[in-house]
């Protein structure tokens, strides 16, 4: 053989091997394009394949796709379709209004709750202040009782004594009544003789006072030197006797007479007084008082009739000589008085 053109001229063998290994590789080439070829037609029976499914989905496409009559079976199951999906959408929007409305009131629960602890709170704390309240007022019910029983036993004990007082003034105003009541009659008869030879101390001589001695006596006014002395002595009769009017004599009697039935009040009640301090005697004390004011109001009024009688006698029928009447003076009680201030 011959070598190609530009080469060197081989051996025999050496050719034979090169032609031997170019067979090999076109054959290996050749292996491969066959399963190339192989592979290439199952291939294309796949894609017909396919292809054949695609023109069924396509033709069932277009079959879904063209109007269906109202009264087939698939109209009706859209129908139906229609109407579930309509329901199940209302369902959800209650629902879902539902779910917001329960979501709110948790809230509010939830809010609620948290003010309800706080209000526990504070008043579990109140409960405990007014819990040591209680106890502190227990204590002091306790004590206010133990008090209770003492004032009691101390109550029976006063009224005891109360009444073993008022038993005593009882018998020791008994005793004394009289002789205060005569003492106070006496005491008056002085101060009345006494205002009345003030009153006609004007005149100044012994034939008025005289006559007032003989007029009292026949009025039933006991006279005495003493009565005589304290109205005969006296500061200056000349500035005092004639600018004194009936009304001041009066007044100045009835002023003295208060001041005499006060003192005499006083003395009554001194032995009360010594005795017991408690509210009964000076009760019964206060109503022997206002008895004794009484009485010393009647004597200041006929006091005042008296003094004015006396004085009209004296400055009108200076010689008449009147008979000694044993009749005692009665007490003209009608006349006005001023009423004495308790005060």
């Amino acid at each position: 053989m011959a070598p190609p053109e530009g080469e060197e001229a081989q051996s025999q063998a050496y050719y034979i091997i090169q032609a031997a290994q170019q067979r090999n590789a076109m054959k290996t080439q050749g292996d491969q394009l066959d399963r190339d070829i192989a592979r290439g037609v199952k291939e294309l029976e796949a894609l017909e394949n396919t292809v054949n499914i695609m023109n069924g989905c396509n033709r069932n496409y277009c079959q879904s796709h063209s109007e269906v009559p109202e009264d087939s079976e698939l109209a009706n199951l859209k129908r139906e379709l229609e109407e579930t999906l309509k329901m199940t959408l209302l369902t959800g929007a209650t629902k879902r209004r539902y779910n917001t409305e329960l979501r709110s009131k948790c809230n509010e629960f939830v809010e609620s709750s948290a003010t309800l602890e706080a209000e526990l709170a504070k008043t579990n704390i109140a409960e405990k202040v007014l819990l040591e309240k209680i106890e502190l007022q227990e204590k002091e019910l306790k004590s206010l009782e133990e008090r209770l029983v003492r004032a009691q036993k101390c109550m029976k004990k006063a009224k005891a004594t109360a009444r073993e007082t008022k038993k005593l003034e009882t018998d020791t105003w008994k005793q004394f009544s009289d002789d205060i009541e005569a003492r106070l009659i006496g005491e008056l008869f002085d101060n009345l003789v006494a205002l009345i030879f003030r009153g006609i101390k004007a005149e100044a001589n012994e034939l008025a006072q005289e006559r007032a001695q003989i007029y009292l006596s026949a009025a039933g006014f006991p006279t005495s030197a003493r009565s005589q002395r304290s109205g005969l002595t006296s500061t200056n009769p000349s500035s005092t006797g004639s600018s004194r009017s009936p009304a001041s004599i009066d007044s100045s009697s009835v002023s003295s007479a208060r001041s005499d039935s006060t003192l005499v009040g006083s003395r009554v009640t001194s032995p009360a007084n010594s005795q017991s301090s408690n509210g009964e005697s000076v009760a019964s004390t206060l109503r022997g008082r206002s008895e004794l004011l009484k009485n010393t109001r009647k004597f200041a009024a006929g006091n005042a009739v008296v003094t004015a009688v006396l004085r009209r006698r004296l400055t009108s029928s200076p010689a008449v000589s009147p008979r000694r009447s044993t009749r005692k003076h009665t007490v003209n009680t009608d006349a006005p008085i001023d009423k004495p201030n308790h005060s």
